[in-house]
Protein backbone atom coordinates (compact mmCIF):
# COMPACT_ATOMS: atom_id res chain seq x y z
CA UNK A 1 0.00 0.00 0.00
CA UNK A 2 2.69 2.20 0.66
CA UNK A 3 4.19 1.90 -2.71
CA UNK A 4 0.81 2.26 -4.26
CA UNK A 5 0.55 5.40 -2.27
CA UNK A 6 4.26 6.92 -3.39
CA UNK A 7 3.11 6.12 -7.13
CA UNK A 8 0.33 8.62 -6.88
CA UNK A 9 2.73 10.74 -5.41
CA UNK A 10 5.16 10.48 -7.81
CA UNK A 11 2.61 10.92 -10.71
CA UNK A 12 0.96 14.29 -8.93
CA UNK A 13 4.22 15.14 -8.84
CA UNK A 14 5.03 15.12 -12.66
CA UNK A 15 1.96 15.97 -13.66
CA UNK A 16 3.33 19.32 -12.21
CA UNK A 17 6.21 19.11 -13.45
CA UNK A 18 5.16 18.31 -17.38
CA UNK A 19 2.37 21.28 -16.64
CA UNK A 20 5.20 23.73 -15.78
CA UNK A 21 7.59 22.38 -18.49
CA UNK A 22 4.55 23.20 -21.34
CA UNK A 23 3.89 26.42 -20.07
CA UNK A 24 7.64 27.03 -20.21
CA UNK A 25 8.14 26.19 -23.65
CA UNK A 26 5.23 28.35 -24.51
CA UNK A 27 6.91 31.20 -23.19
CA UNK A 28 9.96 30.15 -25.67
CA UNK A 29 7.13 30.86 -28.83
CA UNK A 30 5.69 34.33 -27.68
CA UNK A 31 7.41 36.01 -30.49
CA UNK A 32 5.61 33.85 -32.91
CA UNK A 33 2.41 35.69 -34.30
CA UNK A 34 -0.70 35.27 -36.08
CA UNK A 35 -3.85 32.52 -36.38
CA UNK A 36 -1.39 29.61 -35.92
CA UNK A 37 0.74 31.01 -33.50
CA UNK A 38 -3.08 31.97 -32.00
CA UNK A 39 -4.63 28.52 -32.34
CA UNK A 40 -1.28 26.43 -30.80
CA UNK A 41 -0.77 28.71 -28.08
CA UNK A 42 -4.56 28.00 -26.87
CA UNK A 43 -4.17 23.91 -27.61
CA UNK A 44 -1.36 23.70 -25.70
CA UNK A 45 -2.14 26.61 -22.66
CA UNK A 46 -5.16 23.82 -22.10
CA UNK A 47 -3.31 20.90 -22.25
CA UNK A 48 -0.56 22.07 -19.82
CA UNK A 49 -3.88 23.30 -17.47
CA UNK A 50 -5.22 19.89 -18.01
CA UNK A 51 -2.24 18.20 -16.90
CA UNK A 52 -1.30 20.12 -14.00
CA UNK A 53 -5.17 21.05 -12.57
CA UNK A 54 -4.70 16.20 -12.10
CA UNK A 55 -2.01 17.18 -9.47
CA UNK A 56 -4.38 17.94 -6.43
CA UNK A 57 -6.68 15.24 -7.06
CA UNK A 58 -4.11 12.60 -7.12
CA UNK A 59 -2.04 13.97 -4.01
CA UNK A 60 -5.22 13.82 -2.02
CA UNK A 61 -5.68 10.55 -3.72
CA UNK A 62 -2.12 9.63 -2.19
CA UNK A 63 -2.91 10.74 1.08
CA UNK A 64 -5.19 8.66 1.74
CA UNK A 65 -3.31 5.33 0.42
CA UNK A 66 -0.70 6.60 2.67
CA UNK A 67 -3.42 6.56 5.79
CA UNK A 68 -4.92 3.31 4.61
CA UNK A 69 -1.15 1.49 4.40
CA UNK A 70 -0.63 3.37 7.92
CA UNK A 71 -3.71 1.74 9.59
CA UNK A 72 -2.81 -1.53 7.73
CA UNK A 73 0.79 -1.17 9.60
CA UNK A 74 -0.21 -0.32 12.74
CA UNK A 75 -3.07 -3.34 12.72
CA UNK A 76 -0.54 -6.00 12.40
CA UNK A 77 1.53 -4.73 14.92
CA UNK A 78 -1.29 -4.91 17.27
CA UNK A 79 -2.76 -8.16 15.56
CA UNK A 80 1.04 -9.63 16.26
CA UNK A 81 1.23 -8.52 19.75
CA UNK A 82 -2.04 -9.70 20.91
CA UNK A 83 -1.56 -13.21 18.99
CA UNK A 84 2.37 -13.18 21.17
CA UNK A 85 0.18 -12.85 24.31
CA UNK A 86 -2.29 -15.14 23.70
CA UNK A 87 0.36 -17.50 22.94
CA UNK A 88 1.96 -17.17 26.33
CA UNK A 89 -1.19 -17.26 28.14
CA UNK A 90 -2.04 -20.42 26.36
CA UNK A 91 1.34 -22.16 27.57
CA UNK A 92 1.07 -21.11 30.82
CA UNK A 93 -2.86 -22.28 31.04
CA UNK A 94 -1.33 -25.43 29.92
CA UNK A 95 1.14 -25.90 32.02
CA UNK A 96 -1.49 -25.32 34.80
CA UNK A 97 -3.93 -27.96 33.70
CA UNK A 98 -0.21 -30.55 33.54
CA UNK A 99 -0.08 -29.60 36.99
CA UNK A 100 -3.86 -29.89 37.89
CA UNK A 101 -3.75 -33.09 36.82
CA UNK A 102 -0.34 -34.30 38.01
CA UNK A 103 -1.58 -32.98 41.72
CA UNK A 104 -4.86 -34.63 41.08
CA UNK A 105 -3.10 -38.00 40.63
CA UNK A 106 -1.19 -38.10 44.16
CA UNK A 107 -4.68 -37.86 45.62
CA UNK A 108 -3.08 -35.17 48.78
CA UNK A 109 -2.95 -32.69 46.10
CA UNK A 110 -6.67 -32.60 45.34
CA UNK A 111 -7.25 -28.93 46.94
CA UNK A 112 -3.82 -27.90 44.87
CA UNK A 113 -5.39 -29.23 41.79
CA UNK A 114 -8.59 -27.47 42.18
CA UNK A 115 -6.35 -23.77 42.27
CA UNK A 116 -4.13 -24.96 39.20
CA UNK A 117 -7.59 -25.74 37.38
CA UNK A 118 -9.16 -22.16 38.42
CA UNK A 119 -5.57 -20.46 37.69
CA UNK A 120 -6.09 -22.51 34.59
CA UNK A 121 -9.41 -21.45 33.82
CA UNK A 122 -8.59 -17.85 34.81
CA UNK A 123 -5.79 -18.42 31.71
CA UNK A 124 -8.64 -19.30 29.31
CA UNK A 125 -10.79 -16.48 30.08
CA UNK A 126 -7.48 -13.68 30.01
CA UNK A 127 -7.33 -15.77 26.28
CA UNK A 128 -10.87 -14.81 25.70
CA UNK A 129 -10.25 -11.39 26.68
CA UNK A 130 -7.68 -10.79 24.56
CA UNK A 131 -8.68 -12.30 21.74
CA UNK A 132 -12.01 -9.58 22.14
CA UNK A 133 -9.04 -7.01 22.08
CA UNK A 134 -7.75 -8.70 18.53
CA UNK A 135 -11.34 -8.44 16.97
CA UNK A 136 -11.93 -5.09 18.34
CA UNK A 137 -8.79 -4.14 16.28
CA UNK A 138 -9.69 -5.48 13.34
CA UNK A 139 -13.21 -4.04 13.46
CA UNK A 140 -11.82 -0.48 14.33
CA UNK A 141 -9.14 -0.62 11.67
CA UNK A 142 -11.58 -1.89 9.20
CA UNK A 143 -14.13 0.92 9.71
CA UNK A 144 -10.78 3.09 9.62
CA UNK A 145 -9.73 1.59 6.05
CA UNK A 146 -13.52 1.66 4.70
CA UNK A 147 -13.85 5.41 5.54
CA UNK A 148 -10.52 6.38 3.85
CA UNK A 149 -12.17 4.37 1.32
CA UNK A 150 -14.64 6.33 0.72
CA UNK A 151 -12.68 8.99 0.52
CA UNK A 152 -10.72 8.06 -2.31
CA UNK A 153 -13.86 6.93 -4.09
CA UNK A 154 -15.41 10.76 -3.93
CA UNK A 155 -11.97 11.72 -5.41
CA UNK A 156 -12.67 9.67 -7.98
CA UNK A 157 -16.17 10.56 -8.10
CA UNK A 158 -16.10 14.34 -7.32
CA UNK A 159 -16.83 16.97 -9.75
CA UNK A 160 -13.07 18.36 -9.13
CA UNK A 161 -11.66 14.93 -10.79
CA UNK A 162 -14.26 14.48 -13.23
CA UNK A 163 -14.73 17.60 -14.48
CA UNK A 164 -11.25 17.85 -15.34
CA UNK A 165 -10.55 18.93 -18.94
CA UNK A 166 -9.73 15.96 -21.09
CA UNK A 167 -6.13 15.83 -22.68
CA UNK A 168 -6.05 15.96 -26.04
CA UNK A 169 -6.50 13.03 -27.90
CA UNK A 170 -4.66 14.03 -31.18
CA UNK A 171 -1.53 15.96 -31.75
CA UNK A 172 -1.64 20.14 -32.29
CA UNK A 173 -2.20 20.26 -36.46
CA UNK A 174 -3.22 23.18 -37.48
CA UNK A 175 -5.43 23.07 -41.13
CA UNK A 176 -3.21 26.66 -42.29
CA UNK A 177 0.28 25.23 -41.57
Amino acid sequence: MKRAGNSVQNLADYNDHFSAAVHESLRGVEPWRGIAADNAHGYFQKFGDAVGSQASPLRSIAEQIDQISLAMYELSKAVGDALSAITDMAIIALIEIAAAQALALTGVGVIGSGAAMGAATLQVLMILEKWGEVLQYWTTTWSVVQALMSGITGSLAGSEFIDLPSLPETSYDHPGV
